[in-house]
């Protein structure tokens, strides 16, 4: 039995596998709360479909999105940076209704006592996965490591050019997001991306973005 059929998760598999790991599904609707950290919720969850957001908000109400996460895309407490001494929440937001797998973190490093080979497959996957998270969060320290707005926003794009290998690119969330993705001040962001309209380094036709010079 193979993990994937078109593109998503077998359901054979993910029936299967229930039985081993003690593993379940939810569906969100948007904007529903999927989970919170802080609480040493042992729990790992697999996007199956959807678009989900990690968000940390501070004693004064102010919003980081911290990840963006799409389908195939792996989450837990355990693998997130989380200072347990601070006032900031940090929770697990659907963006659109999104379908979750939850899988219980000891089982899946216990040794399987049905000796299945989808044991063996799913750590392959998950391991398959925190590479390429690990990849992304590189990404996105190199992002945010800029000292200016603009440099925020060219390494952005070029992280989106690499991946769609195309200088035609989609902002795949709003600008208000956006802002609080690179965290920035989301006015000072649309001033900077007009100037750089003005100076012929993109041209924007809303979340629609066309790089017109190299970015290096």
């Amino acid at each position: 039995m193979g993990i994937y059929k078109n593109n998503n998760l077998s359901k054979d598999f993910v029936n299967d596998i229930s039985k081993c790991v003690n593993a379940y599904t939810n569906t969100y609707k948007s904007n529903s709360k999927i989970t919170e950290y802080g609480t040493n919720n042992k729990v790992v969850g697999i996007v199956i479909s959807g678009e989900v957001d990690i968000i940390r908000e501070d004693e004064n109400g102010n919003r980081t999105i911290l990840e963006k996460l799409t389908k195939n895309s792996i989450f837990a407490e355990q693998l997130t940076f989380f200072n347990y001494d601070s006032n900031d929440y940090i929770y697990v937001l659907s963006k659109t209704e999104s379908t979750i797998i939850f899988l219980n973190y000891d089982y899946i490093i216990r040794r399987c006592a049905r000796n299945c080979e989808n044991h063996r497959l799913l750590v392959t996957h998950i391991s398959e996965l925190l590479i390429s998270r690990s990849n992304f969060l590189s990404s996105r320290i190199d992002i945010l490591s800029r000292k200016t707005i603009e440099d925020k926003l060219l390494a952005f794009f070029k992280y989106l050019k690499t991946n769609t290998k195309s200088n035609t690119i989609v902002i795949p969330f709003s600008f208000s997001s956006l802002s609080e993705y690179l965290c920035v001040d989301r006015s000072n962001m649309m001033r900077e991306l007009k100037n750089m309209e003005n100076k012929n380094i993109i041209k924007r036709n809303k979340n629609v973005i066309e790089i017109l010079s190299d970015i290096n």
